[in-house]
């Protein structure tokens, strides 16, 4: 059957004025159905469109969440690389010098001196809006900043002056760190009040060492290219959820945050990187020797071999506001059968014209990984 358009409607129109003429009445009835026509197919554009913009946003929100997945997973996994466990000499250091919603970071800090926490977990310590609070998650490593610099590390014989590269990196110019192995220890070599040096590594090859460096084997972690030295031997990264100064995205619900990423800068301030918009909540759980536990703010050798596995829940909103609700539960439910429910999350009556996700997040840190 032959397609029927508005201009197809005209032109018939046309030719049976042209050739008969119309009165007044069919002229009216001609116009009318022409309006029907018209605004049935304009609803149809309309729902297309609106289909098409929630799926966008429903897309968007998925791509998100993978994308938050692999990120805190990675992160996990590389919990205390890098990271010395024994100190013999006094260092000084900064870390942390910034506040969140008028949280302080520096409450999580090893600085000045102190061996650096890999994990630290703080329940619902974080108040990111009216009655709202999350986890905040802090993770210390070398690897957590992905750079050149980082990528390059590697074993040095300081007894046979040979260097074994491990890592990808190819920068010829890096700071970074050199920790001494004595049995399962990992001890910063500190050289009066230098604890980090800018060396050249090229292949296999590693040269503008320090003196003095006693005959053992080395683990070498690069820091950063840039010329002004790191500010700390290792970098960090927080996760917690906040509400920007400049609002939310438009599509977001009432009393929603940013899941953000935040990354320990040299000068102790943050680049906070937004992970996931629209979150309600974000929760965590450690597997601490044989208990899980909400909680985890210990010193860093009671971490070694007794953290097996970290669960985070991310609770947000996928895709945009429905015309009807799509629920009627009051409350989401966050946690698993292993770890129980760390917290139920209440729903308004203006939330329940969303729809809602829990992703959890499997991690397991392979260095601080304790018996199952």
């Amino acid at each position: 059957m032959e397609r029927v358009t508005v201009s197809t409607l005209l032109l018939t129109f046309h030719k049976i004025l042209k050739k008969n003429g119309l009165s007044l009445i069919e002229l009216l009835i001609a116009i009318f159905i022409m309006v029907l026509v018209v605004g049935a197919a304009f609803s149809v554009y309309v729902l297309v469109v609106k289909g098409y913009k929630g799926e966008s946003k429903v897309s968007e929100t998925v791509m998100s969440l993978q994308w938050a997945e692999e990120i805190i997973r990675r992160d996990v996994e590389h919990a205390g690389c890098g990271l010395f466990t024994k100190l013999t000499s006094n260092i000084t250091y900064s870390e942390a010098d910034y506040t969140a919603n008028g949280i302080s970071a520096s409450s999580f800090n090893d600085a000045p001196s102190g061996v650096p926490r890999a994990l630290i977990l703080s329940d619902e310590a974080y108040t990111w809006s009216s009655n709202f609070t999350s986890d905040w998650l802090v993770i210390k490593s070398t690897r957590v900043a992905d750079n050149e610099a980082t990528r390059v590390w590697g074993v040095y014989d300081a007894e046979r002056e040979a260097y074994t590269p491990i890592g990808e990196g190819k920068e010829e110019r890096v700071w970074g760190v050199l920790l001494q192995i004595e049995g399962e220890e990992l001890k910063l070599f500190v050289s009066g009040e230098d604890w980090c040096w800018r060396v050249k590594v090229s292949g296999g090859s590693i040269s503008d060492l320090p003196s003095g460096l006693p005959s053992a084997l080395f683990l070498f972690f690069g820091l950063r290219s840039e010329s002004d030295r790191p500010a700390r031997p290792f970098h960090r990264v927080d996760y917690f959820v906040s509400v920007p100064n400049g609002g939310l995205p438009e599509k977001c619900a009432p009393a929603t945050g940013i899941l953000y990423r935040v990354l320990l800068r040299n000068d102790g301030k943050a680049d906070y990187q937004p992970l996931v918009d629209c979150v309600k909540d974000f929760q965590v759980a450690v597997k601490f020797g044989n208990s899980w536990v909400r909680s985890l703010i210990v010193p860093p050798e009671q971490l070694r071999g007794k953290v097996s596995e970290v669960r985070a829940f991310i609770l947000a909103q996928e895709g945009q506001k429905f015309e009807q609700k799509l629920t009627d539960i009051d409350k989401i439910s966050i946690g698993d059968e292993d770890v129980g429910i760390l917290k139920e999350v209440g729903l308004s009556e203006e939330d329940k014209y969303y729809r809602w996700r829990v992703l959890k997040i499997v991690a397991r840190p392979v260095l601080l990984k304790g018996e199952k």
